[in-house]
């Protein structure tokens, strides 16, 4: 993607390759969401063009990942939206006033390069609160849930303590029933396929989270060491369970994973989850975030990751309005509302919707 600079000096729209943003990811906290190798995996599977939204305000600069994706229906002009993850925005900064200016100069950015509305997905680890507070100047912040995730700079001992009791009994078992444990090898990638597709078809998981081999292929070599497959295996030596994890300096992500309907019963992701949080302690990784429930609900997915850790962060995401006017005429709302938030309930942007009836607008803007 071209650099499209913006005359009034907020900022410019640019590929994720670009050298200005590679700089920024060295001054900042960043997570394996925010690297070029990732969002070229994204730009695979996802709507929308993969690019970087850089402005720079208060003597700072802000980036964040974004998919620009054009209108529908043939309207001009565009939206975006945060890649699959947590790519929330970056900056060497923890100055509320800084904050504030930046998200300005973020939304001044979008509004002169044709975008109408935004949503970002922040980051529960990384997204700090004056970044959360100074977000709500400039649209509607909503909190989805906690999600879960386990400090690895603790003892082994500390660890396995904060195991649920009942989990660290299966745990055990399936120690001593000689189910086993394979690290960081790509071989797996056919068999964790297989276990992941039938997990989402198990779960009625929809089209999107039925990733191509084209997605993991792009991620092993966009991420190199950075994107890893792990397994438990059967008594018999079938694969069981399979987890995909993606690793950024210290922080390591639960990326994807599933277990096959056929080993259900035991219950293999906890002797994976336990043994790939003693892996990634023993190289020097000193967070696991293991993510949180389905639509950041407290389900049964929520309360199998707490068995591990008591640990939890909220999770957080942005819904911008840029050009309100035009938001409320493609979403079919009075011209009186043009200017409303909307809450964290409904669908975002309104006119995305699945089950959305375009009104008539006569000609297209």
């Amino acid at each position: 993607m071209d650099l499209h600079p913006v005359e009034s000096g907020a900022g410019s729209l640019m590929s994720p390759e670009h050298p200005a943003w590679q700089a920024l990811l060295g001054e900042c906290k960043a997570d394996s969401y925010h690297q070029a190798g990732y969002l070229s995996a994204c730009g695979l599977v996802e709507e929308g063009e993969p690019c970087i939204a850089l402005v720079e305000a208060a003597g700072q600069r802000m980036g964040v990942p974004l998919l620009l994706r054009p209108l529908p229906d043939g309207h001009v002009g565009w939206d975006a939206c945060s890649p699959y993850g947590y790519p929330a925005p970056l900056a060497a900064t923890d100055d509320p006033a800084t904050w504030r200016a930046l998200w300005e100069a973020l939304r001044s950015l979008l509004s002169q390069s044709g975008v109408i509305a935004a949503f970002f997905r922040l980051h529960p680890l990384r997204s700090t609160p004056a970044c959360l507070e100074a977000a709500e100047s400039v649209g509607r912040l909503v909190a989805h849930g906690p999600t879960v995730f386990v400090p690895l700079d603790l003892s082994e001992d500390t660890l396995w303590s904060a195991i649920r009791s009942r989990f660290r009994s299966n745990i055990n078992a399936l120690k001593h029933a000689g189910w086993r444990y394979q690290a960081d090898d790509w071989s797996l990638l056919p068999a964790f396929r297989e276990i992941y597709a039938e997990t989402m078809t198990r779960a009625g998981a929809g089209a999107f989270y039925h990733f191509p081999e084209a997605y993991f292929e792009a991620l092993r070599e966009g991420l190199s060491e950075g994107a890893s497959l792990h397994a438990v295996f059967d008594p018999d030596g079938r694969p069981a369970s399979a987890a995909f994890f993606l690793r950024h300096g210290g922080i390591v992500q639960y990326h994807l994973g599933g277990t096959a309907s056929a080993a259900m019963a035991a219950a293999p992701a906890k002797l994976l989850f336990h043994e790939a949080m003693l892996h990634f302690r023993a190289q020097g990784a000193r967070v696991l975030h293991l993510g949180g429930g389905l639509g950041g609900r407290e389900d049964s997915l929520y309360r199998f990751k707490a068995g591990f850790s008591k640990h939890s962060a909220t999770f957080h995401s942005l819904r911008m309005i840029v050009d309100p006017a035009r938001y409320a005429r493609l979403s079919g709302l009075p011209a009186s509302e043009a200017g409303a938030l909307p809450d964290g309930e409904g669908f975002f942007p309104a006119y995305r919707a699945p089950d959305f009836i375009a009104p008539h607008q006569g000609s297209r803007p």
